[in-house]
């Protein structure tokens, strides 16, 4: 093909700089003045495209130092249409990819820390901080780092607060082991370390305090008790005993050999299920709706019983059967919980009249 016509064809390409270099190659070997003013003007053209090209790429440049990915590749793109430049382009496709990768790195940061969201305004803290610093990982921003931050202070002061409070109790300073306690809790929420503050307030109800720092225990059995619905009661429809795992709540009681299934709720203080009982074990004769709440010093506990799924029935309640234990209270580990005994015995009063 000669020179001239190869020219024309790179230059409806757009490969502009090619085009100019095989339209001049080609005035060697045949030229008229026509022809010269063509190239000539082509040249001076082609000049002012690349001059425009170069102008948006620069824009195109300082807008990719600002992290202005997307806008950076249009100012590219159009750059491109001055000039052809296959450097340019595979820049631009490197571009592209990292905004994708980091498009899916943001929604996964965005699904943890809404995750950590909802653990935290479930007061669970510590699970909600695990999930906002992988969430970091993938993607963050000066706000959500700070958040981060500042939730990890948080949670050290808690600790140190907490590791105080533990001191004065080994010491038996209950009120003043309480009092760090709380001050914790204003740092870090911590359900069971409120179980835990709970279950001190009540010792101390049973003591009596002498005009030196010892405290002499006056009533064992009165706080050997456990804030939950495990263990035996004595209700208004004969002995009930509880047991519990995870969140599902097992139930046996004397009247007609009934039993209780029913799941907790989140702060495990109430339970909704069926009560069950002999010959059929079925509503809506022998079964029925069942609720029950714990009082918040756990003892006592009151219900409502229906049959089937009908608004008629009546109260269920019943009152903790203690069991005197030689119980120590301790003081609070990294995991408060396991500290607090789940066992124990409970009582209740006799929901009269046949079903």
């Amino acid at each position: 093909m000669p020179c001239g016509m190869k020219g024309d064809e790179l230059y409806r390409k757009g490969n502009y700089s090619e085009a100019l270099n095989k339209l001049k190659e080609s005035l060697k070997l045949w030229s008229n003045s026509e022809r010269e003013k063509y190239i000539k003007n082509l040249e001076k053209s082609l000049s002012k495209n690349k001059e425009t090209a170069k102008k948006l790429r620069d824009e195109g440049e300082k807008l990719q130092n600002q992290n202005k990915l997307k806008e950076a590749i249009t100012k590219y793109k159009e750059s491109l249409k001055y000039w052809q430049d296959s450097a340019l382009e595979e820049h631009i496709r490197k571009i592209e990819e990292k905004i994708a990768s980091e498009e899916f790195n943001k929604a996964e940061a965005n699904e943890l820390w809404k995750e950590g969201t909802d653990l935290f305004n479930q007061r669970q803290p510590s699970k909600a901080l695990d999930k906002f610093i992988e969430s970091i990982k993938y993607w963050t921003n000066n706000e959500r780092t700070n958040y981060v931050k500042e939730l990890d202070s948080r949670k050290a002061q808690a600790q140190k607060l907490r590791d105080q409070g533990a001191i004065l109790q080994n010491q038996k300073k209950y009120s003043e082991a309480i009092s760090k306690y709380r001050e914790s809790l204003k740092y870090w929420p911590d359900p069971a370390l409120e179980e835990h503050i709970a279950k001190i307030e009540f010792l101390i109800k049973g003591t009596t305090i002498t005009n030196t720092t010892s405290v002499i225990e006056t009533s064992q059995e009165d706080f050997n008790y456990v804030k939950g619905f495990e263990g035996k009661w004595n209700t208004n429809w004969g002995i009930l005993e509880f047991t519990i795992d995870g969140t599902k709540v097992y139930g046996n009681y004397t009247h007609d050999k009934g039993r209780i299934e029913a799941t907790l709720s989140s702060d495990k203080k109430t339970m909704q299920g069926m009560w069950l009982e002999a010959p059929s074990y079925s509503p809506p004769r022998d079964g029925g709706r069942i609720t029950f709440t714990l009082s918040p010093d756990g003892n006592p506990i009151k219900g409502k019983w229906e049959y089937g799924n009908s608004l008629s029935g009546g109260d269920w309640t019943g009152t903790r059967i203690k069991e005197k234990k030689d119980e120590v209270i301790k003081t609070p580990t990294e995991n408060t919980r396991d500290i607090i005994n789940l066992t124990g015995a409970w009582i209740a009063k006799c929901k009269g009249g046949d079903n």
